[in-house]
């Protein structure tokens, strides 16, 4: 009489085998594991320890920055980065982006040839002007003249113009414009004379004239054909004061170079 309760020789009961175990693994997509199942503990993020560099941190609404060696990330909306264009180099040899380099100091135009020329341009304006007014105040009765300091200052800084703004701490270009100053303060006087004695000669009869012996001639004629004499009457009613007024015009014309010079240092 047999025992069904007893065990067979294959094991299990009633002769049949225990399903075998299958290992412990992960469990599906959204289930926990079931009793009996190790659990997993999460392992924390390890942090560096003190004294080792920090990863740089990622500001608020910026890309993830990637690895060394790594490549570039593609920019917003899944679109490659913009491609930066080539820096080209300057010119000059400059660096790139197509500026000149900046101006040496103390810049300005420094053309001793041009700060002549127009020196030379002002003095005949200068003088021009001067002798207009030298001849308004030359008094008919005395045939003295007045003199005003600030004319000879305004004649020394129209000619010193040109020389101190078109060339640079040149010694030489000032000495000129300061003896162009004195030119012009003197050929002003004496052309001023030549128109005072034209208008005089231009009230004359002519008829009178001629009796006399006097040749009616206009403030060019005078200038040029007469120069010896006008010169002697010039220096008759000149004095010592009149000398200092002259002196006056080119030392306004260094004055006015030197001040230029220091503003643009």
């Amino acid at each position: 009489m047999s025992q069904p309760w007893q065990q067979g020789p294959q094991g299990g009961y009633g002769g049949q085998q225990p399903p075998p175990q299958q290992p412990p693994g992960p469990a599906p997509y959204g289930q926990q594991p079931g009793y009996g199942y190790p659990q997993q503990q999460p392992q924390p993020p390890q942090q560096p320890g003190y004294g080792y560099p920090q990863p740089p941190q990622q500001g608020y609404g910026q890309p993830p920055q990637p690895g060394y060696g790594q490549p570039p990330q593609p920019g917003y909306g899944g679109q490659p980065p913009y491609p930066h264009p080539p820096q080209q180099p300057g010119p000059y040899g400059g660096p790139p982006g197509g500026f000149p380099p900046p101006p040496p100091p103390g810049g300005g135009v420094n053309n001793p040839l041009l700060a002549l020329l127009a020196a030379l341009g002002a003095t005949l304006i200068a003088s021009i002007v001067y002798a207009m007014i030298y001849k308004e105040s030359i008094d008919e009765q005395t045939g003295e003249a007045s003199q005003y300091p600030w004319l000879f200052l305004l004649v020394g800084a129209l000619v010193a113009v040109g020389p101190a703004f078109l060339s640079r701490r040149n010694y030489a270009v000032w000495g000129a414009a300061a003896a162009l100053a004195l030119v012009a303060a003197v050929v002003g006087e004496l052309y001023g004379i030549a128109l005072f004695l034209a208008e005089s000669m231009s009230e004359l009869d002519s008829d009178l004239a001629a009796a006399n012996g006097v040749e009616v001639k206009n403030a060019v004629e005078i200038f040029f054909q007469d120069f010896g004499d006008l010169w002697d009457l010039w220096t008759e009613v000149m004095e010592a004061d009149n000398y200092l007024m002259l002196v006056l015009a080119p030392v306004s014309a260094v004055g006015l170079c030197a001040s230029i010079d220091k503003k643009r240092r």
